[in-house]
């Protein structure tokens, strides 16, 4: 009974909610986006960093080896890197808010990009110190940018947007392995990690993009 009394209570909030919504006017297509230079700027920087991530995660292990890691130690070193990127889920949210979403992301994936280009040429022991950092920027990134989508879609579709942003970066996931496991086979694998790192870097220009873009919407949003 609480619980019926409880999501009565909700559907209520939700319809008040509902109609707030619906007196406001939006320029939005069918998926509810506002901007969709913004929105494309932003899937774009999601898909590239959800395939770096990928990427890294399935063919870091293979690194380590090459570098001297023994096997048995590469579950320690992957245990370095998730931790980094457990940690690096809240302190990128926390520094989001304290610096904003850009200066965030460019952070991160600066790291990022250097990280993986420093982990193919660090001595053996100094990975293992390095790894955290890494994970921590690595793993952090796709938070801020999750919790980014909801500002350049009209509220009463921020689930569809969300599922299409979502569905981007999934199929990032889902394509790098081949793709990178192909760049390994012609380049070699300290090369293809090296393309990785470089591929990471490139979100930063299209971070500062987004950051103009950003910019010009909102004063063109003060002279209306």
């Amino acid at each position: 009974m609480t619980l019926i009394l409880f999501l009565r209570h909700t559907q209520t909030a939700e319809s008040a909610l509902s109609q707030i919504n619906q007196r406001a006017t939006y320029k939005t297509n069918n998926w509810g986006i506002t901007n969709r230079g913004d929105f494309s700027t932003l899937s774009i920087i999601g898909i590239v960093d959800t395939a770096v991530r990928t990427g890294m995660i399935i063919f870091g292990p293979f690194l380590f080896i090459q570098k001297g890691i023994r096997v048995e130690s590469v579950g320690f070193a992957l245990s370095l890197l998730f931790i980094g990127g457990a940690a690096g889920k809240f302190i990128c949210g926390a520094l989001a808010e304290r610096i904003g979403v850009i200066a965030t992301v460019v952070i991160t994936e600066c790291i990022t990009g250097f990280g993986i280009l420093l982990l193919t040429v660090l001595p053996f022991p100094h990975r293992y110190f390095f790894l955290p950092f890494l994970g921590a920027a690595l793993n952090g990134t796709s938070s801020v940018l999750y919790g980014t989508v909801g500002d350049f879609v009209s509220p009463q579709r921020i689930a569809r947007a969300f599922g299409l942003f979502y569905t981007f970066v999934i199929a990032a996931a889902a394509l790098a392995p081949p793709l990178m496991g192909r760049a390994s086979d012609i380049l070699g694998l300290d090369d293809s990690i090296r393309l990785m790192g470089w591929i990471a870097l490139s979100t930063v220009p299209m971070a500062l993009v987004l950051a103009r873009q950003t910019a010009e919407l909102k004063k063109e949003n003060q002279h209306m």
